[in-house]
């Protein structure tokens, strides 16, 4: 998956940690795009976007670490609330629980129209409201909307994008 670093990624909490902030970037790329399958140990697992599914191994061995440190920095993710995982004997299943914030193709449409319905019942309710104002009130309300409706909003910063090089080399 094509990962987006949003404009503040310098301020997470790996940022400080090149190693584990690496590991962080890793894990996005293994992220499924949509309705994925793949093999591990010879059982077939579906996984959906948002989600990984590997083994506690094979992570320590693309991160070249051992076992119990990749263990140990899972649980420091899940702490945070970066992830949610299961495990059994064979598997671990990895819920990235921020992914819409490294999302490039916008894919958090349910996030995205839920903050539209609330933007559109505000809007509904000020229309409410206004429409229940005296004349000296609405010609206010007007003058305020006016601004807005001229006020020029800042170009955003063109976002980041990573492409895994390899398993330890990236480029802007």
């Amino acid at each position: 998956m094509k990962i987006q670093l949003p404009e503040n990624i310098n301020q997470h909490w790996l940022w400080d940690d090149p190693t584990k902030f690496q590991w962080w970037i890793q894990l996005l790329k293994l992220v499924g795009d949509g309705d994925s399958e793949r093999t591990v140990r010879g059982v077939v697992c579906k996984f959906g976007f948002g989600e990984i599914v590997t083994t506690q191994g094979e992570l320590a061995k693309l991160w070249g670490t051992t076992t119990e440190k990749a263990q140990a920095f899972l649980r420091k993710l899940e702490s945070k609330g970066e992830i949610r995982r299961k495990t059994d004997a064979k598997l671990t299943r990895i819920f990235i629980c921020n992914i819409a914030d490294y999302d490039t193709l916008g894919r958090s449409f349910d996030a995205k129209l839920t903050q539209r319905r609330k933007v559109d019942a505000i809007l509904t309710e000020l229309i409410s409201v206004i429409s229940s104002c005296s004349e000296d009130d609405r010609r206010s309300f007007d003058a305020v909307l006016t601004q807005l409706a001229n006020f020029k909003r800042k170009e955003p910063k063109e976002n980041i994008y990573i492409q895994a090089v390899s398993n330890t080399h990236f480029r802007a």
